[in-house]
């Protein structure tokens, strides 16, 4: 038990993870700005605003993570495309459930709600890309 906790906090203080967490701040910063555009000016509902916020940041982040957090300078193989797509969609589904029932069940204003969803998708997000697709 006390070599898991180790190695949980290996991994979360690594300089891979502290990259990690600069390209999903960056990308956190385009997810939540085209959410908070899009559903304060009324453009779509609070969820297709989110989902749309989380795509944009995806697209900005798979180019950080490839290139910078995890180093992988290989082509974009179409297996490592489809794994981080499949990370980023487990992770969207994810969010957009936790999204849903903060709002709709605990009653938190979207605007907040979303900071927690954002949250929930950064360490599944994170977990997935280290041990799934850019694997060392």
């Amino acid at each position: 038990m006390i070599f898991v906790i180790m190695q949980i906090i290996k991994i979360f203080f690594s300089p891979k993870f502290l990259k990690f967490v600069v390209t999903g701040v960056l990308s956190t910063i385009i997810n939540y700005g085209v959410f908070w555009i899009l559903y304060e000016n009324e453009v779509v509902s609070y969820l297709w605003a989110s989902i749309s916020g989380y795509i944009a940041g995806l697209i900005l982040g798979y180019f950080l993570n490839k290139c910078w957090t995890f180093s992988d300078k290989g082509a974009h193989e179409r297996r490592k495309i489809i794994g981080y797509l499949f990370v980023y969609i487990t992770s969207l589904l994810v969010s957009i459930g936790s999204l849903h029932l903060m709002v709709e069940y605990a009653g938190l204003d979207p605007r907040i709600a979303q900071l927690g969803a954002i949250a929930i998708s950064t360490v599944l997000n994170f977990l997935g890309l280290k041990f799934f697709v850019f694997k060392s």
